[in-house]
């Protein structure tokens, strides 16, 4: 007959899966952002003349624009509702 694991195996077989988890979410995180960084900042400053400049400084506030924009329409803790201006 096999013995079924007990709280403390379960407990620590759940928490090892969930770091590694993690850690490949950071990774690919990590990797994502190196992605965006070669698409938009690395093609701004490669951009012909001195238009290279307003593309440098474009780039990441479309960004984070988008970002914005796409916090204020899709999240949905209370916290920062509250604290949200207006």
């Amino acid at each position: 007959m096999r013995r079924m694991p007990n709280e403390r195996q379960r407990l620590l077989t759940v928490t090892i899966l969930d770091g590694g988890l993690c850690g490949l979410a950071a990774v690919a995180f990590h990797k994502c952002i190196g992605w965006a960084e070669i698409l938009f900042i690395d093609r701004a400053n490669s951009a012909p003349g001195h238009s290279w400049i307003a593309w440098t400084i474009l780039s990441p506030a479309i960004g984070g624009l988008v970002v914005g924009i796409g916090f204020e329409l899709f999240c949905t803790c209370r916290s920062w509702q509250r604290h949200s201006p207006g």
